[in-house]
């Protein structure tokens, strides 16, 4: 699917419709290094395959209908190299950013729920 793209960096998508199949593609990239989901209604399992992505320092998920565990899901199957991650209008609440500073210590985590800004490092 981006193997014609060997170096597509950033991934912006918005609204689009996805299959669970072309979700796993674009985790298998080997260069995204910054990835915006907007809007991306797919399963838990095709999000956790597209944070596998190894070069990924960047994630930003918004109003993708996450629930708090499939954010720690995916969370968890991030990479070590994770440098950001930005969580709005998804199922997170004060207890999973805990959870999440303890799972990913050296990234940078903002989150907002119903427009509010939950907490920030």
């Amino acid at each position: 699917m981006l193997g014609g793209l060997p170096g597509l960096r950033r991934l912006c998508l918005i609204d689009i419709k996805i299959s669970d199949r072309g979700m796993q593609l674009l985790g298998c990239s080997k260069s995204i290094e910054r990835l915006f989901l907007v809007n991306m209604r797919a399963s838990g399992e095709s999000f956790e395959s597209i944070a596998r992505t190894a070069s990924l320092r960047e994630l930003v998920l918004i109003d993708n209908g996450l629930t708090e565990s499939e954010i720690l899901r995916v969370a968890a199957s991030c990479p070590k190299t994770l440098q950001s991650l930005r969580i709005e209008e998804t199922g997170v609440t004060e207890h999973c950013i805990r959870v999440l500073r303890r799972k990913l210590p050296s990234c940078e985590i903002r989150a907002i729920a119903r427009g509010v800004l939950i907490q920030q490092k």
